[in-house]
């Protein structure tokens, strides 16, 4: 987004930004970021439990898993209609 403001392009007006992780910095950039939300813990105990699972022999029943998340919408994203 630094770059381009630099060269003349304007968040979000001509070009729309939006992250992941939701870190610290999204709130203190402008615009602010528009990001998702996740719980680290939760992807990590869903990641150890599956590991095991495999360490022991099992099988996995899916190869896809959804963690809790959110959309923070911020100033980032350009507002249709």
């Amino acid at each position: 987004m630094n770059f381009l403001a630099e060269i003349g392009v304007k968040v979000p007006e001509q070009v729309s930004f939006f992250g992941f992780d939701d870190i610290d910095m999204t709130v203190i950039i402008r615009p602010k970021l528009s990001t998702v939300r996740y719980s680290a813990s939760e992807l990590g105990m869903v990641a150890a439990r599956n590991l095991i699972k495999l360490i022991k022999g099992e099988e996995l029943s899916a190869f896809h898993w959804s963690v809790s998340h959110q959309l923070e919408i911020r100033d980032s994203i350009a507002k249709l209609g």
